[in-house]
């Protein structure tokens, strides 16, 4: 069981700005009108109204309490963007209880692992008789009945999410309120310039703040959220052409394969009414944006958050193309931003440095990993604690913050530091590239040494050769270029599309033990 005294102190208190007045998520569901529509599903060609929604809530929450879920208690949703996962999650904040998502890929034993990790008391997942709760820890029961309304406040625990995991095979558990996320979706609704008249769409799960982002602003708003329950691009494109949606949420994975869908099948493309594309989860190359315009007719909005801390900064819808092409915007209304230097000095325009925040829509610390908490933050000459975020960063132009990749997704080779997502943005634009990541490798002499693993489309061949002169073009310097190159046919990637350097370091070791030595110059 989880309440605001399992938060982190320097977290939760001296917070810049409050939401209390906005209420918890079940306030803001059950105070919009009951005939608006929430959810089309698009397959189904059916809707559900916050009526339906405030009505399915109950019923589900009432038989929770009767199985035995308390406020406070954490219960585990693997399910995909589908109507169960929405009653779920409202079912669950009417009661009090924390539902901690779990991403649709994982096995049964990483649901345990994470799910026992958090003391989960159940999951709800998909089984052969429809969607059910299963109980993983009863305990002592209550026969209290279910109160009319549960005693829930704004600062009580609403989510846990699991990182993604890119750069780690072992996820972090980040504990949010009702506040941290509603709120952060209530300063970008007033942000986004989101109306009554749109309709949303996320490719990106449920499972993932980003895809919860999506959600969230349909409640707070009183629009429609479309439902597809996978991402694929026909599936996506038909979505949006038939339901008329006008705002998509998308990573760059699925970017990709709607242009490259469209390019192929254009017929498709027609009718399409998509506005705008908030695009997060990796760097966006400028190519992209380009063809969000193109093919879609939309403007690219860039996102730039974490699960610790939902949509730190974004771009505007008002911005120029060129804006969303290489930066990740401003900081959120009521959120604050420093880059700073190894050396602890805030950084020049220009200059380098890992990206701190503080804001309202940070998350309440790791749950059952203080230590984590601890090495995250850092408490500034005024007694104010940061969040850490480990990614770098530089201001650019008009006050916009570039990004430049992970402090430890460096290749250290001979005492000079290498950026990877550099290389990585300019091996992308290679034609026929799909993937590509830079890898750390140790070496006798220099240290580390560049290892580029990258998937190509059907047809395309490169060798290391062919690599270094299109680098060499670029005019990118000679101690940047990688000293081999591993092709795969594809790259492992997160539920939210990042790759997976954890594993692609992983699959390379299994490799080297097994073949040795890759393809050298």
């Amino acid at each position: 069981m989880l309440t605001i005294h399992d938060y982190d102190k320097r977290l939760f208190e001296g917070r810049e700005v409050s939401y209390e007045d906005k209420g918890t998520l079940w306030d803001i569901v059950r105070t919009q009108d009951a005939h608006q529509i929430v959810a089309i599903m698009a397959e189904a060609r059916e809707t559900k109204s916050f009526g339906d929604l405030i009505d399915d809530a109950r019923l589900w929450s009432r038989k929770w309490w009767g199985q035995g879920v308390r406020p406070g208690d954490v219960v585990g949703v693997q399910l995909p963007n589908i109507w169960d996962f929405i009653r779920a999650h409202v079912a669950l904040a009417r009661i009090g209880a924390v539902i901690a998502p779990i991403h649709t890929p994982y096995s049964e034993e990483e649901r345990e692992e994470l799910l026992s990790f958090v003391g989960a008391k159940g999951w709800l997942a998909n089984g052969r008789q429809g969607t059910g709760l299963r109980m993983m820890n009863r305990g002592a029961q209550d026969s209290r009945e279910f109160p009319q309304d549960p005693e829930v406040a704004v600062n009580d625990p609403l989510a846990i999410f699991f990182t993604s995991g890119s750069h780690s095979l072992k996820p972090k558990s980040c504990l949010h309120s009702h506040g941290t996320l509603l709120g952060n979706a209530q300063v970008l609704a007033r942000h986004a310039g989101i109306g009554k008249n749109d309709r949303i769409i996320s490719a990106s799960p449920f499972t993932h703040l980003f895809g919860i982002l999506a959600l969230h602003l349909s409640f707070v708003m009183g629009i429609p959220q479309l439902l597809i329950d996978r991402f694929h691009p026909r599936k996506f494109v038909a979505a949006c052409r038939e339901a008329r949606a006008t705002v998509a949420f998308m990573v760059p994975t699925h970017i990709r394969d709607t242009l490259r869908y469209l390019q192929e099948n254009p017929e498709d493309g027609k009718g399409l009414v998509l506005r705008e594309v908030r695009a997060a989860g990796a760097k966006l190359p400028p190519d992209m944006v380009y063809g969000v315009e193109d093919v879609l007719h939309a403007h690219v909005v860039n996102h730039w958050g974490m699960s610790e801390l939902g949509a730190g900064l974004t771009t505007h819808w008002s911005d120029r193309s060129e804006i969303p092409g290489r930066s990740i915007g401003r900081p959120l209304p009521g959120s604050v931003l420093a880059i700073v230097k190894e050396d602890g000095q805030p950084a020049r325009f220009g200059e380098t440095g890992e990206l701190w925040f503080r804001g309202p829509s940070l998350f309440y610390g790791y749950v059952g990993n203080p230590q984590a908490t601890e090495e995250s933050l850092e408490r500034d000459d005024d007694g104010r604690y940061w969040f850490k975020t480990g990614d770098l960063a530089k201001w650019g132009p008009g006050g916009v913050v570039e990004y430049s990749g992970r402090v430890k997704d460096l290749v250290v080779r001979g005492g000079m530091k290498i950026s990877a997502i550099e290389v990585e943005s300019a091996i992308l634009e290679m034609p026929g590239v799909r993937q590509a990541a830079l890898i750390a490798e140790p070496h006798e002499r220099l240290g580390e040494l560049g290892c580029l693993v990258m998937a190509t489309e059907a047809g395309t061949h490169y060798r290391l050769g062919d690599v270094l002169s299109y680098l060499e073009s670029r005019h990118m310097a000679k101690f940047k270029w990688p000293e081999r190159l591993v092709v795969w046919e594809s790259l492992p990637t997160t539920p939210t599309g990042k790759i997976a350097k954890a594993k692609v370091k992983n699959g390379l070791l299994k490799e080297s033990q097994m073949t040795g030595p890759g393809q050298r110059p």
